[in-house]
């Protein structure tokens, strides 16, 4: 797809390939970000599906944000930038709330002191009568074969740009698929392509993530998906970003022939810094208003959401 028709339909629709790190620059950018608990009914729908609809939204301010920083990298025609229709590619240009507000969650979910952005893209599916679903998939195969990624310490989470149906090519999810044996040994075949067979999932129950523009959801990188076809007359737009725990970076990152790029890195504010932090909120505010270091958390997630 041209750069100037991806540009269009971002547009009229309401912004990248792998990007992996080669070593640890002093010249990256670290935010300290403060973590909260990822709910228990989300946390418990994620562990059992491999994927969850997260509790918070992505605000219009940052969608826009994102369509803005998408055309600005079409608009740069540097190499890689468009990968098989998706615009690929990571810096510090992208909206920081989002990004500090995702990596604060995958923070969570992961359980490790620091994360980065391992891969970002915007995809789009146009609309298609004859459009046949897409290649199953599970992400960390490809990490795996390409990069050489040691564990499954990361998570993806995925942003609707556009309001999503089972009619407009929602990517699919097969439900507890993270929990399966290998899927490429079962098939009898391993490739680069990370293709495998949609036989693979027989009985298995599928979900397409739909929702309106601005919803978020997770997915475990062993979580099998695939893309459905697009047969209305809206476009789909899709962003996806992947967190990697830092400590868990590619051994032979050759996937980033692409184009190397400096990350920033997340890390988990410590212990002491978030105590004295609050203790300081407390002596700043009125009595009347003081809450209690739980009440005090909920309702920074509450304003965080808003």
């Amino acid at each position: 797809m041209a750069m100037s028709a991806f540009g269009g339909m971002l547009r009229r629709s309401g912004g990248l390939g792998s990007r992996s790190m080669h070593s640890m620059s002093a010249m990256m950018n670290t935010n300290i970000v403060r973590t909260f608990p990822v709910p228990e009914c989300v946390k418990q729908v994620h562990d059992s599906k491999g994927w969850a609809k997260m509790e918070f939204r992505a605000a219009e301010e940052e969608l826009s944000q994102i369509n803005k920083y998408v055309v600005e990298r079409l608009a740069a025609e540097q190499p890689k930038n468009v990968i098989n229709g998706a615009v690929h590619g990571f810096d510090a240009g992208l909206d920081s709330s989002l990004m500090d507000r995702l990596a604060s969650t995958a923070l969570s979910f992961l359980g490790c002191d620091s994360v980065y952005v391992y891969q970002l893209r915007v995809d789009m599916r146009t609309p298609s009568k004859d459009a046949a679903s897409g290649t199953l998939r599970r992400d960390v195969d490809l990490w795996h074969d390409i990069d050489s990624m040691p564990t499954t310490n990361a998570i993806v989470f995925h942003i609707l740009l556009s309001d999503q149906s089972d009619s407009n090519g929602p990517v699919v999810f097969v439900d507890g698929s993270h929990d399966v044996a290998d899927p490429q040994a079962k098939a009898g075949e391993s490739n680069l392509k990370n293709v495998l067979p949609l036989s693979l999932i027989a009985e298995q129950p599928c979900t397409g993530l739909t929702g309106s523009r601005g919803t978020v959801a997770s997915m475990h990188p062993l979580t099998l998906h695939y893309g459905s076809p697009s047969v209305d007359a809206k476009n789909k737009v899709l962003f996806s970003v992947v967190f990697n725990d830092l400590s868990n970076q590619p051994l032979q990152p050759k996937a980033a022939a692409l184009q190397y790029m400096e990350h920033n890195i997340w890390k988990r504010e410590p212990a002491a810094m978030r105590e004295q932090s609050m203790r300081a909120a407390k002596r700043s505010a009125p009595k009347a208003n003081m809450r209690t270091d739980l009440l005090g958390s909920r309702a920074e997630i509450q304003l965080a959401q808003e």
